[in-house]
């Protein structure tokens, strides 16, 4: 697929939109224990948003203790059968689609991340913002892993935004009416699995989304979570410069987690 396939040049009839005011947050998890604990602190301290956990079939007795210790304290942890990263989320999103959707939105969350205050309102307003435009409403983030916009960029109800044709896992919102179509999530996890690039879920699905439904993908120009799960912090992203790991322009809340791999406390 083409650049030019993913510009959101395509105005639709303006569509009734999802308002995103109902959102449910899912996040998977898989060993390396210590870093759920401290994404789900951060997590806690920052929303209200309901939250399930789901976790790739951990072994290691700490990740055990740190599963039961979550469910302790009443979080939903759902145990799968180790699939991998690509597979396992869309079984996730599977279950998203399925049980739990009473809810208008979800938010897809990786298990190393932490959390600005006001994270969720950005993601909601720029879905809202895109409604707005008359523009379908694909994925947005707040996590800003590209140093270049990579396209066409907009004022979504107050925040700035850049269109992207692949955002990383770290941080997500979706309208569950996009599940609707599952065969095209399921195509990109094919993609992902078979791909002799590297690319992810991510990177088929956001593409997937604009070249077959039309809908819009966007990121904020600032990054409202900072990703703190691995030491590389810099790769070159599709010929758009430099992508950081760890998020670019983080909010003054989370700067300190600007070096990735370090051992923070929580926000």
């Amino acid at each position: 697929m083409r650049v030019e396939d993913y510009i959101a040049t395509r105005q639709v009839e303006k569509p009734e939109g999802c308002p995103c005011e109902h959102p449910v947050g899912v996040m998977l998890t898989y060993e390396r224990p210590g870093f759920l604990w401290n994404a789900v602190e951060s997590y806690w301290r920052t929303t209200k948003m309901p939250l399930a956990v789901f976790d790739d079939g951990s072994e290691s007795k700490e990740k055990l203790d740190e599963l039961e210790n979550l469910e302790k304290k009443e979080i939903r942890v759902k145990r799968m059968p180790h699939r991998g990263f690509a597979v396992s989320w869309r079984e996730v999103l599977r279950h998203v689609k399925d049980d739990l959707n009473l809810f208008d939105s979800v938010v897809m969350m990786e298990d190393d991340i932490m959390f600005a205050r006001g994270w969720l309102e950005v993601l909601q307003k720029m879905q809202g913002g895109l409604a707005d435009k008359g523009l379908k409403q694909g994925m947005t983030t707040c996590f800003r892993p590209h140093e270049n916009p990579q396209g066409l960029r907009l004022d979504l109800r107050g925040v700035k935004a850049y269109q992207s044709m692949a955002h990383t896992f770290h941080v997500n919102m979706i309208p569950i009416e996009a599940l609707e179509r599952f065969d095209v999530l399921e195509e990109s996890v094919e993609l992902a699995i078979n791909s002799k690039m590297g690319h992810g879920i991510d990177v088929y699905w956001v593409g997937l989304l604009a070249h077959k439904l039309g809908r819009v993908s966007f990121v904020s120009e600032e990054s409202w979570v900072a990703h703190v799960g691995i030491k590389e912090s810099l790769v070159e992203a599709q010929g758009f410069g430099p992508c950081r790991h760890n998020g670019v322009k983080l909010v003054k809340e989370i700067e300190k987690y600007d070096v990735v791999g370090r051992n923070c406390p929580v926000v």
